[in-house]
């Protein structure tokens, strides 16, 4: 009966530690969404650096994603688990708008508000879902500060 009673409880124990470890860490699932989001918010600025690259030396916003094959490495222009290429657009002569698919909500991490709407968006700061983020061509000028 002992040796019943003691398997019984290490046998709750262990299934207790399992479950603890999902609630406070996180499923291999979300961790594997987690990381494509990552990588998709990381190729979102290597993209937009190339194009900001492009557009110092050439005048002018490349056509397309295309056009950065010599600045960028390929596979940063194709999202991580579909390998559809990722969305670009030119706005305007000195404004382009980068989209990307998220599976999950970054603002739960890191607030609940949605970045501005503006020029320069934070691509890290996402809900879930397909996403778009305009950019400057030209890097912003850092503010100065008034004396």
């Amino acid at each position: 009966m002992t040796r019943r009673v003691l398997a019984f409880v290490a046998s709750a124990f262990v299934a207790a530690v399992i479950v603890a470890s999902f609630t406070i860490m996180q499923s291999p699932g979300t961790a594997r969404l987690k990381k494509a989001d990552a990588t998709r918010t990381d190729d979102l600025i290597w993209i937009r650096n190339a194009v900001r690259s492009y557009y110092a030396s050439e005048g002018h916003l490349p056509e397309s994603l295309a056009n950065l094959v010599d600045r960028i490495e390929p596979q940063r222009l194709r999202d991580p688990q579909s390998q559809a290429p990722y969305e670009y657009r030119i706005v305007d002569a000195e404004h382009f708008e980068l989209c990307a698919g998220f599976a999950l909500d970054s603002r739960t991490e890191r607030g609940p508000t949605y970045p501005d709407q503006g020029t320069d968006t934070d691509v890290g700061l996402h809900g879930p879902g397909d996403q778009c983020f305009r950019f400057a061509a030209e890097l912003p000028a850092p503010d100065k500060p008034h004396p």
